[in-house]
């Protein structure tokens, strides 16, 4: 069977599967699985059959790496071929994920109360500044400033070049994208903080006193439903907290349509699974499909030096940075996180 799908030979897959041979097999030795065989190799046909036949796209070898990580590092000579298989093995990842997350939301009210204690507990404890970078008291690293290229980015998306936008920013941190954001210029900077600590600093460094800005102090939870009710639009919106869930964003995404202009612009930092490429792009596009935003997303990379000395959680020193647009309707998202491993084509 695996020879069969290393070979694209999908009649005797077909033949294999329709005789019972399992479709989630992987091998001892490595640990590949039949759909990384038919990935590795771009063969469409054969992907596609193990995948309605119930392969899991989300399995991983002893490497750690997925069928989707096959397909990336696939070498044919035939971008659309290669293309057209890693297409293939994310939309299904969408759509299961899509599926498996409307089953979910019936069932995290268990998980609510953990993670509002986390939340709680970054919020009572303390942080400090060192190194360029923002500490929480367990040395997890809350912001750091390699990430600045990210937040130019973002400032880039969310300010344009008329000078004239009311531009809110959600998560202070080290203040990257701020800065950025004051550089640009804009009609009006409103800043949703929740830290005391981060707060203080803010006043200690005149963020208070810049003319234009607002300083929202509390959590979004509870600093949105006023701003609605005062009647504030904004005509762009960036989103970065620390010690939050996916789900936390996915309610945030709900406020969106009572505080943005029509035309405005979304952009958020979310790690999304950062340690797997593909699993990470699988994060992002599932919630833009989960938005109904599933035209037009395109990407571009860049790559930065990631200094995480010091700090408990590692990751690679070398990260390539994506950054993701997806033009919609009446809302521009600039989609923009960073990512472990090579540029996926798409």
């Amino acid at each position: 069977m695996l020879l069969a799908c290393a070979g694209g030979k999908v009649k005797d897959v077909e033949a294999l599967l329709a005789a019972g041979f399992p479709p989630h097999y992987q091998e001892e030795k490595e640990g590949t699985s039949l759909l990384m065989h038919a990935a590795k190799g771009a063969h469409l046909e054969v992907v596609q059959v193990l995948l309605a036949a119930g392969a899991p796209w989300m399995a991983v070898d002893r490497h750690s790496k997925c069928a989707g990580e096959y397909a990336i590092a696939c070498d044919i000579g035939d971008a659309n071929r290669k293309q057209s298989v890693i297409d293939s093995i994310l939309n299904h990842a969408v759509m299961a994920e899509m599926l498996l997350g409307t089953v979910e939301d019936q069932t995290a009210k268990a998980n609510v109360l953990e993670q509002q204690r986390e939340s709680h507990d970054y919020l009572g404890g303390t942080v400090r500044y060192e190194r360029g970078r923002l500490v929480d008291q367990v040395d997890e690293g809350v912001m750091m400033e390699w990430e600045a290229p990210l937040m130019e980015a973002h400032a880039s998306f969310l300010c344009g070049d008329d000078g004239n936008r009311d531009i809110l920013n959600v998560g202070f941190g080290l203040g990257i994208i701020d800065r950025a954001i004051q550089r640009r210029k804009c009609r009006s900077h409103t800043i949703i903080e929740a830290h005391p600590m981060v707060l203080e600093k803010m006043k200690t460094d005149g963020w208070y006193r810049k003319a234009g800005v607002t300083i929202e102090s509390g959590r979004w939870q509870n600093v949105l439903p006023r701003l609605v009710a005062q009647g504030k639009k904004f005509d762009g919106i960036f989103f970065d907290t620390y010690a939050e869930h996916y789900r936390d964003m996915q309610g945030f995404h709900a406020w969106l349509p009572k505080v943005m202009r029509p035309g405005g612009i979304y952009s958020f930092f979310n790690g999304l699974c950062p340690d797997n490429l593909f699993f990470h792009a699988g994060g992002h596009q599932t919630t833009i499909h989960g938005k109904g935003y599933a035209d037009g997303i395109g990407m571009a990379a860049m790559s930065t030096f990631c200094q995480w000395q010091f700090l408990k959680s590692k990751m690679k020193e070398q990260k390539d940075l994506v950054i993701r647009s997806c033009i919609l309707l009446t809302v521009f998202m600039g989609l923009m996180d960073s990512t472990v491993g090579k540029q996926m084509i798409h």
